[in-house]
């Protein structure tokens, strides 16, 4: 059984969710978040690590905060 956030629709793909984060980034119009957990902003190499947050975690592209900010920015 999904949870209810599983279950929400978007009217966007998921492989667009970082590039739809980031071309606003690119354009000054918005703020990168500032990072949450300052230690783990250089383990790029990790390949859990999202650019977007900076944070070692989950793939932006199922992370219900970052698809609900792009429904904003849209």
């Amino acid at each position: 059984m999904l949870r209810a956030s599983e279950e929400k629709e978007y009217p966007y793909s998921e492989s667009d969710v970082l590039e739809m984060l980031n071309k606003p980034l690119e354009k000054k119009l918005t703020e990168q978040p500032k990072p949450k957990l300052p230690e783990e902003i250089r383990r790029t190499n990790d390949p859990r690590y999202g650019k977007y947050y900076r944070i070692i975690s989950h793939l932006i592209e199922k992370c219900q905060a970052s698809k609900g900010q792009v429904l904003q920015l849209i």
